[in-house]
């Protein structure tokens, strides 16, 4: 059953409408143009429903466009031309194994975990960012990061060798790029 609920949360437009919006003219409103709304009484403040959640559950491609001011009816269209124009990597499908590695990845987070605090909480200052971006350097390619490089990239060269890379996407990129071109 469960299973059956996710399914429809990418299939089926009034279930994921219901999951991210409540129940249309109780929770919100459809306007004239298509996008989707608060209904009387209701604003950000008391709004039970709206999840803002289609874009990792379900298909957001099914549901009313949210109308916050930013987005017109055709977002969804517009995004999804921008999807579509999306490529992937020749390495798409490439996994690494970093079996052989276990020492000098656990070496790699020693030191990451040494400097990135002070990093990313900015008590080295201003003035001594570039010395400790240094000192993290220095001790991450102290601690094998050249070897772990040398070796991922052998792996995939190896790959593509034997894979030759991901050459097309799921989303028929290619195919997309052409009709746009024509239609302008």
């Amino acid at each position: 059953m469960a299973f059956k609920f996710i399914s429809a949360l990418y299939t089926d437009p009034e279930v994921m409408n219901l999951w991210q919006n409540g129940i249309q003219d109780v929770n919100y409103k459809v306007l004239d143009d298509g996008t989707a709304y608060y209904v009387d009484g209701e604003d950000a403040s008391n709004f039970k429903y709206h999840q803002n959640t289609g874009w990792f559950m379900g298909n957001q491609f099914n549901t009313y466009v949210w109308n916050d001011g930013s987005k017109d009816a055709n977002y969804w269209d517009k995004l999804q031309h921008h999807n579509d124009w999306a490529q992937y990597s020749p390495a798409y499908g490439f996994m690494w194994d970093s079996s052989e590695y276990s020492t000098q990845i656990t070496a790699l987070q020693n030191a990451l975990n040494t400097y990135r605090p002070a990093l990313e909480t900015g008590s080295v200052g201003v003035a001594g960012v570039e010395e400790t971006l240094q000192k993290l350097n220095d001790a991450l390619y102290a601690a094998g990061l050249q070897t772990v490089m040398d070796a991922k990239q052998e792996q995939l060269d190896k790959w593509l060798d034997e894979n030759g890379g991901a050459t097309e996407t799921p989303q028929s990129n290619l195919d997309t790029i052409a009709a746009a071109k024509e239609a302008n």
